[in-house]
Protein backbone atom coordinates (compact mmCIF):
# COMPACT_ATOMS: atom_id res chain seq x y z
CA UNK A 1 0.00 0.00 0.00
CA UNK A 2 2.57 2.43 0.62
CA UNK A 3 4.51 2.12 -2.07
CA UNK A 4 1.64 2.84 -4.54
CA UNK A 5 1.08 6.11 -2.55
CA UNK A 6 4.41 7.51 -2.99
CA UNK A 7 4.33 7.00 -6.96
CA UNK A 8 1.03 8.06 -7.85
CA UNK A 9 2.74 11.81 -7.41
CA UNK A 10 4.66 13.99 -9.74
CA UNK A 11 8.40 13.77 -9.33
CA UNK A 12 10.33 17.19 -8.93
CA UNK A 13 12.24 16.36 -12.73
CA UNK A 14 8.30 15.68 -14.34
CA UNK A 15 6.97 19.20 -12.65
CA UNK A 16 9.78 20.67 -14.37
CA UNK A 17 9.87 19.33 -17.74
CA UNK A 18 5.93 20.37 -17.67
CA UNK A 19 7.34 23.94 -16.54
CA UNK A 20 9.53 23.99 -19.61
CA UNK A 21 7.27 23.04 -21.97
CA UNK A 22 4.48 25.90 -20.80
CA UNK A 23 6.85 28.30 -20.86
CA UNK A 24 8.19 27.30 -24.73
CA UNK A 25 4.53 27.72 -25.75
CA UNK A 26 3.86 31.18 -24.04
CA UNK A 27 7.56 32.27 -25.43
CA UNK A 28 6.32 31.42 -28.70
CA UNK A 29 2.53 32.71 -28.58
CA UNK A 30 3.70 35.81 -27.62
CA UNK A 31 6.13 35.88 -30.24
CA UNK A 32 3.67 34.96 -32.57
CA UNK A 33 1.73 38.03 -31.18
CA UNK A 34 3.94 40.31 -31.76
CA UNK A 35 4.32 39.70 -35.44
CA UNK A 36 1.36 39.89 -36.51
CA UNK A 37 1.23 43.12 -34.25
CA UNK A 38 3.91 44.15 -36.52
CA UNK A 39 2.16 43.38 -39.43
CA UNK A 40 -1.26 44.49 -38.75
CA UNK A 41 0.85 48.02 -38.20
CA UNK A 42 2.36 47.39 -40.92
CA UNK A 43 -0.41 47.36 -42.96
CA UNK A 44 -2.02 50.62 -41.34
CA UNK A 45 0.87 52.50 -41.95
CA UNK A 46 0.45 51.31 -45.83
CA UNK A 47 -2.91 52.61 -45.69
CA UNK A 48 -2.47 55.81 -44.26
CA UNK A 49 0.25 56.39 -46.83
CA UNK A 50 -2.47 55.85 -49.76
CA UNK A 51 -4.99 57.87 -48.59
CA UNK A 52 -2.02 60.82 -47.88
CA UNK A 53 -1.00 60.74 -51.24
CA UNK A 54 -4.00 60.25 -52.71
CA UNK A 55 -5.09 63.72 -51.37
CA UNK A 56 -2.45 65.88 -51.99
CA UNK A 57 -2.97 63.78 -56.02
CA UNK A 58 -6.61 64.93 -56.25
CA UNK A 59 -5.40 68.37 -54.69
CA UNK A 60 -2.96 68.51 -57.58
CA UNK A 61 -5.84 67.53 -59.88
CA UNK A 62 -8.88 70.22 -58.52
CA UNK A 63 -6.22 73.48 -58.66
CA UNK A 64 -3.19 72.45 -60.85
CA UNK A 65 -1.17 72.93 -57.97
CA UNK A 66 0.45 71.47 -54.74
CA UNK A 67 -1.18 72.50 -51.44
CA UNK A 68 0.39 75.32 -49.62
CA UNK A 69 3.10 75.34 -48.04
CA UNK A 70 4.73 73.59 -50.68
CA UNK A 71 3.86 75.99 -53.75
CA UNK A 72 5.12 78.83 -51.49
CA UNK A 73 8.31 77.40 -50.08
CA UNK A 74 9.36 75.37 -53.22
CA UNK A 75 11.67 78.28 -53.49
CA UNK A 76 13.46 76.96 -50.37
CA UNK A 77 14.57 73.72 -51.17
CA UNK A 78 16.87 72.87 -53.49
CA UNK A 79 16.87 69.57 -55.67
CA UNK A 80 13.83 68.53 -58.01
CA UNK A 81 11.52 67.51 -55.01
CA UNK A 82 10.37 68.49 -51.25
CA UNK A 83 10.97 66.43 -48.55
CA UNK A 84 8.26 67.30 -46.15
CA UNK A 85 7.86 65.27 -42.76
CA UNK A 86 4.49 64.93 -41.47
CA UNK A 87 4.74 66.09 -37.96
CA UNK A 88 5.95 69.06 -38.86
CA UNK A 89 4.61 72.69 -38.79
CA UNK A 90 4.66 72.70 -42.65
CA UNK A 91 2.32 69.30 -42.57
CA UNK A 92 -0.19 70.87 -40.45
CA UNK A 93 -0.52 73.67 -42.77
CA UNK A 94 -0.75 71.03 -45.53
CA UNK A 95 -3.10 69.09 -43.34
CA UNK A 96 -5.39 71.86 -42.79
CA UNK A 97 -5.29 73.55 -46.76
CA UNK A 98 -6.16 69.24 -47.70
CA UNK A 99 -9.23 69.24 -45.14
CA UNK A 100 -10.53 72.51 -46.34
CA UNK A 101 -9.63 74.40 -42.92
CA UNK A 102 -7.80 77.37 -42.89
CA UNK A 103 -7.41 77.00 -46.69
CA UNK A 104 -5.51 79.13 -48.67
CA UNK A 105 -5.63 77.86 -52.40
CA UNK A 106 -8.49 75.41 -51.21
CA UNK A 107 -11.44 78.34 -51.59
CA UNK A 108 -13.96 75.69 -52.22
CA UNK A 109 -13.20 74.28 -48.92
CA UNK A 110 -13.11 70.53 -50.49
CA UNK A 111 -11.92 67.61 -47.90
CA UNK A 112 -9.49 65.67 -49.39
CA UNK A 113 -8.28 64.16 -46.52
CA UNK A 114 -11.34 63.23 -44.24
CA UNK A 115 -10.58 63.69 -40.88
CA UNK A 116 -13.88 64.07 -38.98
CA UNK A 117 -14.11 59.97 -38.36
CA UNK A 118 -10.60 59.92 -36.87
CA UNK A 119 -9.97 59.50 -33.45
CA UNK A 120 -7.31 61.33 -31.34
CA UNK A 121 -3.94 60.00 -32.13
CA UNK A 122 -5.71 57.07 -34.21
CA UNK A 123 -6.00 56.22 -37.79
CA UNK A 124 -2.16 58.15 -38.24
CA UNK A 125 -3.70 61.40 -37.29
CA UNK A 126 -2.42 63.51 -34.51
CA UNK A 127 -3.79 66.16 -32.19
CA UNK A 128 -2.27 68.75 -29.95
CA UNK A 129 -5.80 69.19 -27.83
CA UNK A 130 -8.32 69.15 -30.13
CA UNK A 131 -6.13 70.91 -32.49
CA UNK A 132 -4.76 68.18 -35.64
CA UNK A 133 -1.14 68.29 -35.82
CA UNK A 134 0.27 66.11 -38.32
CA UNK A 135 0.12 62.50 -39.41
CA UNK A 136 2.23 59.69 -38.21
CA UNK A 137 2.30 56.11 -39.92
CA UNK A 138 1.18 53.04 -37.71
CA UNK A 139 4.13 52.75 -35.57
CA UNK A 140 3.56 56.86 -34.42
CA UNK A 141 6.62 57.93 -36.58
CA UNK A 142 6.22 60.61 -38.86
CA UNK A 143 5.66 59.61 -42.48
CA UNK A 144 7.74 61.55 -45.25
CA UNK A 145 6.30 63.24 -48.50
CA UNK A 146 8.15 63.97 -51.42
CA UNK A 147 6.57 66.05 -54.38
CA UNK A 148 8.09 66.98 -57.80
CA UNK A 149 8.03 70.65 -57.26
CA UNK A 150 9.71 71.47 -61.18
CA UNK A 151 6.86 69.58 -62.55
CA UNK A 152 9.02 67.66 -64.70
CA UNK A 153 6.60 64.28 -64.18
CA UNK A 154 9.37 62.48 -62.14
CA UNK A 155 10.58 62.09 -58.22
CA UNK A 156 14.13 59.84 -57.62
CA UNK A 157 13.27 57.44 -55.06
CA UNK A 158 15.20 58.40 -51.83
CA UNK A 159 17.95 56.86 -50.35
CA UNK A 160 18.10 53.26 -48.62
CA UNK A 161 14.81 52.59 -50.26
CA UNK A 162 14.15 50.06 -52.64
CA UNK A 163 14.98 51.39 -56.25
CA UNK A 164 16.56 53.99 -54.58
CA UNK A 165 17.97 56.43 -57.37
CA UNK A 166 15.48 55.65 -60.33
CA UNK A 167 12.92 58.41 -61.63
CA UNK A 168 9.17 57.09 -60.85
CA UNK A 169 6.73 59.33 -62.74
CA UNK A 170 4.86 60.31 -59.98
CA UNK A 171 3.56 63.65 -58.65
CA UNK A 172 4.05 62.44 -55.13
CA UNK A 173 5.73 60.23 -53.11
CA UNK A 174 4.91 59.03 -49.20
CA UNK A 175 7.08 57.08 -47.45
CA UNK A 176 8.57 55.68 -43.63
CA UNK A 177 11.44 54.52 -42.62
CA UNK A 178 8.83 51.76 -40.23
CA UNK A 179 9.77 50.66 -36.44
CA UNK A 180 13.33 51.11 -36.96
CA UNK A 181 13.76 54.02 -38.54
CA UNK A 182 15.94 52.62 -40.71
CA UNK A 183 15.75 52.74 -44.41
CA UNK A 184 16.41 49.45 -46.66
CA UNK A 185 14.66 46.46 -44.17
CA UNK A 186 10.94 44.50 -44.59
CA UNK A 187 9.21 47.44 -42.26
CA UNK A 188 9.69 50.20 -44.78
CA UNK A 189 6.71 51.99 -46.05
CA UNK A 190 6.08 53.45 -48.85
CA UNK A 191 3.74 53.90 -52.04
CA UNK A 192 5.93 53.26 -55.24
CA UNK A 193 5.71 49.89 -56.76
CA UNK A 194 8.94 47.68 -57.11
CA UNK A 195 10.35 48.66 -60.42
Amino acid sequence: MKNNALKSGFTLVELLVVIAIIAALATASVAAFSGASRGAKKKQSEAIAYALESAIEQYHIKYGSFPPPVEKAATAWAGESIPLDTTSADAQVLCEELTGKNANINYRAVDFLPLQNAKQNKNGFTYSGVDFSGIVDGFGNPLYILFDYDYDGSITVPTGYTNEGTAIRAKVLVYSPGLDLTPGNADDVYTWKSL
